[in-house]
């Protein structure tokens, strides 16, 4: 009776990010500590659950809450796109979609729990604290959501680079056994929060996943990108457009008028 009832909450707690969305990659990747595995690459199609099987269990489990990121905004992590593709060069990688659903992160942590027995509850780590960290644990950093304006929304992208630059080359450096995992879920984790050093508000804020957007906010046409094209644009079509009466003006006849007739 109990081992059935231990089944049925596992299959609750990994119920929720059974959806996958194509969007982007959600990455798993062995660190340094057992380069000398193999992992072999996931079918897209493959559930998280077969991912999460497949994991040899480290002696350090790391978890990067990542929110989905509109693809208007992937170039403002392109550095921590190189950097993660770095750091699983050694064909120790598993590469599925993204998962989605409410509490994602809690429950990818509970599964990766009951498959490693590990017993101790998820822990939020700062990225100064990574050399130090102890073993037999699960840590989470949580990366903030884009929402608001854009200055807002650059700050966040400040902020989030920042902990991905700092703490890719500290991990890099364990010499335990690490996982890193990629999700898509902002949803603020129960016992989980985010500590950075740099103090930014995010309460207030929600953020779609693009999936989930309205047609109009799917298909944004104005971020800073475009804008700052359009201004571009708007000077060359104005000046051009000066040019072009002032050549008008002093454009002389090509024509003789023509003699009166008698």
């Amino acid at each position: 009776m109990q081992l059935t009832l231990s089944l049925l909450v596992a299959a609750a707690s990994i119920a929720p990010v059974l959806a996958f969305d194509g969007s982007a990659p959600f990455i798993i990747a062995q660190g340094q500590g057992s380069a000398g595995r193999s992992m072999s690459p996931l079918n897209p199609a493959t559930s998280l659950e077969a991912a999460i099987e497949s994991i040899p269990c480290a002696d350090v489990t790391l978890i990067f809450d990542q929110p989905k990121v509109h693809a208007s905004d992937l170039s403002r992590f392109s550095k921590n796109f190189a950097a993660i593709k770095e750091l699983a060069t050694e064909g120790s990688s598993i590469i599925v979609p993204y998962a989605r659903g409410e509490n994602a992160v809690e429950a990818i942590v509970s599964r990766i729990q009951q498959h490693c027995n590990i017993n101790s509850q998820a822990k939020a780590v700062d990225v100064n604290d990574i050399l130090s960290l102890d073993v037999s644990r699960i840590y989470v950093t949580k990366l903030a959501s884009f929402s608001g304006n854009i200055e807002t929304q650059q700050k966040v992208a400040t902020l989030n680079e920042k902990i991905m630059n700092s703490l890719i080359p500290k991990a890099k450096a364990l010499s335990t056994s690490h996982v890193i995992i990629f999700t898509s879920s902002n949803i603020e984790s129960r016992g989980i929060q985010r500590r950075t050093d740099t103090p930014i508000s995010t309460k207030n804020s929600t953020f779609v996943p693009f999936n989930n957007r309205t047609f109009i906010q799917k298909y944004v046409l104005f971020n800073m990108g475009v804008f700052e094209g359009s201004i571009s644009l708007f000077l060359v079509c104005f000046i051009s457009l000066i040019g072009v009466n002032i050549l008008r003006s002093v454009q002389t006849p090509t024509k003789f008028e023509e003699p009166a007739r008698k």
